[in-house]
């Protein structure tokens, strides 16, 4: 149940949503109409999502349960997008090793249906201990969801190598693996990437002879230069996209296993090129970062309709929610806790009429 309780101080309301206390401003605060869909993910994990719904309406904020997906909106309506886990036990012989393995997937299903997100498969009907620490798990951190796309990094614990970045096109409830940039932001990004990825393994490679050499001596730049000309490695970078302060970013990743850095070095670099609207969808920041973090000292990111009325900001542990009017940012009239270093994967506007219908559906599919 909602409880009501009104802030005399502020002259706001305030509905507590079991241990979240949301604080709204006075009624004629709301008078944009623009409404953010946005989803995070917790820091500390690679399964723990969590959806926010901040429509124009005065005590509508929907804060989605923490769990394995975020909701998103899709031509043919919402759908979730997360990481599942599926255990089951490694057997060599049940008297002498029996270990529990557990695999990541990424998923995308209509958020009407229902899906199971932790799952066992097990011969033996016998669940894998989650006290035990899993055998050759891997972890898939999402760092990016779109309507049609979806932008991952991949861990595997205990190993700094082979940790490639992906990002996956969401086509009729399949996902494919894009490896081409090229497809999705053209040549001139390609030739970046490429570009950039063999400068970094350059650098790393020269820094690790000039570390090396007993006489500390420095490389000439016609020594660099043909150290760069002559480097080999058969490694094709990878890509994705991650957010970084207002902006979405496309990233590269190398890992290029040469023999002066090891098997478990990699570089990972921001390109020069923004993320078509094709990709990530609306992106323009109003007014701009550096007017955002003079208001709000503490902004770490920060997002803003397409009709230019709605601010969202993010602090550390805070969300805060302002209206814009005639090009001016007003006082803050939507304050949410945050998760300590929660991390945005996920902005979605609507604007106009669309806001109360995703209001009615989103009320369903964001209970506690």
């Amino acid at each position: 149940m909602v409880a009501k309780s009104t802030v005399k101080r502020l002259g706001c309301t305030g509905f507590a949503l079991g241990s979240l206390l949301l604080i709204f401003g006075p009624p004629d605060a709301f008078a944009q109409h623009s409404g953010l869909l946005i989803g995070f993910r917790t820091p500390s994990t690679t399964t723990q999502y969590r959806t926010i719904w901040i429509p124009p309406k005065e005590g509508a904020v929907l804060v989605g349960p923490q769990g394995p997906t975020v909701i998103v909106r899709r031509k043919d309506g919402f759908w979730r997008v997360g990481v599942r886990m599926i255990t089951f036990w490694l057997i060599g012989h049940p008297t002498i090793w029996k270990e529990c393995y557990a695999q990541e997937e990424l998923w995308a299903i209509p958020a009407q249906r229902k899906f199971r997100w932790n799952i066992a498969r097990n011969a033996d009907k016998e669940a894998c201990d989650p006290n035990v620490p899993y055998y050759g798990s891997n972890q898939i951190a999402v760092e990016f969801i779109g309507a049609d796309y979806v932008a991952t990094k991949e861990v595997y614990p205990g190993r700094r190598g082979d940790i490639p970045r992906r990002v996956w096109w969401i086509e009729r409830g399949h996902l494919s693996y894009l490896a081409d940039i090229s497809t999705l932001v053209g040549d001139e990004a390609e030739r970046a990437l490429h570009d950039l990825a063999r400068k970094a393994v350059a650098q790393a490679v020269v820094e690790d002879r000039e570390e090396n050499d007993p006489s500390r001596r420095k490389l000439t730049d016609a020594e660099r230069t043909e150290m760069v000309r002559s480097l080999h490695y058969h490694a094709s970078p990878d890509w994705g996209v991650r957010r970084g302060p207002g902006r979405w970013v496309l990233v590269g990743r190398i890992l290029p296993e040469v023999d002066e850095l090891g098997p478990a070095w990699f570089a990972d670099f921001e390109l020069p090129q923004a993320p078509p609207t094709s990709l990530v969808g609306h992106g323009l920041l109003f007014p701009p970062w550096e007017t955002i973090v003079t208001k709000v000292p503490g902004a770490r990111d920060a997002f803003s309709s397409p009709a230019k009325d709605m601010l969202v900001v993010v602090t550390k542990d805070t969300l805060l929610g302002f209206p814009i009017r005639n090009g001016a940012v007003g006082e803050v009239v939507v304050r949410l806790p945050l998760v300590p270093d929660e991390i945005p994967v996920m902005a979605q506007w609507a604007v106009g009429p669309h806001v109360e219908r995703w209001s009615r559906q989103l009320r369903k599919l964001l209970k506690p």
